[in-house]
Order: structure tokens, then sequence, then C-alpha cells
């Protein structure tokens, strides 16, 4: 059956929302950043590419306590 929602629940869900759409973007933002980052030190260096998977590594762990943080 289709229940009519609260306005308590709408603010809930519409609270939800908004901790999941800050935590994508501030993934987003810092696996860009380290990305760039990770961009500019192989131009200068040719970095092997066990160390290219410890930066990225470090960048997905970095989006997960962001994430975790946020909401």
């Amino acid at each position: 059956m289709n229940q009519v929602k609260q306005p308590a629940d709408i603010r809930g869900t519409i609270r939800t929302m908004r901790i999941l759409v800050a935590a994508m973007l501030a993934g987003v933002i810092t696996l860009t950043a380290v990305m760039v980052v990770v961009h500019l030190v192989q131009e200068e260096q040719q970095l092997p590419l066990a160390d290219l998977a410890n930066e990225l590594l470090i960048g997905v762990a970095v989006f997960a306590v962001i994430a975790l943080l946020v909401s």
C-alpha cells in the first residue's frame, strides 16, 4: 500500500541525500587531487607501477575516511 510520507520522514530523507552527496563530492575532490599529484610526481621522476598503486590506495583510504566523517 502507498503510504503518505510524513514531513519528518521527508526531512530525514533529504538530510540523508545531502550527506550522501557531500560524501560523494568529497571523494571526487580527494581522488582528483590525488590523481593530479600522482601525475605530477610521475612526470618528474619515473615511478614504478607499485608506487603508483600505493598512491591510489592512499587516495581511496582518504576518500573512505572523509565519507565516514561526513556521514
